[in-house]
């Protein structure tokens, strides 16, 4: 019994305040009660529309939050491939700068493989006979050397890294010119 005065009382309230709209406006009046009768009366309707400007708002806030966080995300992605794209930038800016200081002549090359007993050995790099390797040519970088080339094909080349048990490599001490030899000790070199 409840519920059922529940669903009946905003329709009472609203036939009563429509009773009241229609004899006050069409009673004359003075403008100014007219003015707070129909402010009054036109209270619940400002509520409503006040409420529905609410969710509806709400709901476009909603939906432009999500598409924010989804243009987010992808402006997050591209902010890492650009700065990768930064790195390998002044990666090869770096070599190319080393290879211009240096009084002969180079070959750039990548590594594309390495060797899959044990990295530390040995590399593979996309350079060979035809962009003019030979056996036993060094590899460097600009911060030192890297090996030897001790295989070399027509578009790749093996190369022995320092690293290796089996390198041996002529150097010279810089503080006291003394001359030995560099043999690898099978570790890795960073």
């Amino acid at each position: 019994m409840r519920i059922y005065r529940i669903r009946k009382f905003p329709t009472r309230l609203l036939v009563f305040f429509l009773i009241i709209g229609i004899l006050i406006f069409n009673i004359k009046t003075r403008p100014g009660l007219k003015t707070f009768a129909f402010s009054i009366l036109s209270m619940p309707f400002r509520l409503v529309s006040s409420a529905k400007s609410y969710f509806v708002n709400n709901s476009n806030i909603s939906a432009e939050n999500l598409s924010l966080k989804q243009r987010l995300a992808g402006l997050s992605v591209e902010l890492s491939r650009m700065e990768e794209i930064s790195r390998e930038n002044n990666r090869l800016r770096n070599i190319l700068n080393f290879k211009n200081k240096l009084p002969y002549q180079t070959v750039a090359a990548r590594i594309i493989a390495r060797d899959s007993l044990d990295w530390r050995k040995s590399v593979i790099i996309d350079k060979g006979k035809k962009d003019g390797l030979k056996e036993h040519m060094s590899c460097v970088t600009p911060k030192g050397l890297v090996g030897s080339v001790s295989e070399i094909n027509e578009n790749t080349s093996k190369v022995m890294l320092i690293s290796d048990p089996a390198s041996r490599v002529g150097v010279m001490l810089e503080r006291s010119r003394e001359s030995g030899v560099l043999v690898g000790a099978g570790v890795g070199c960073d």
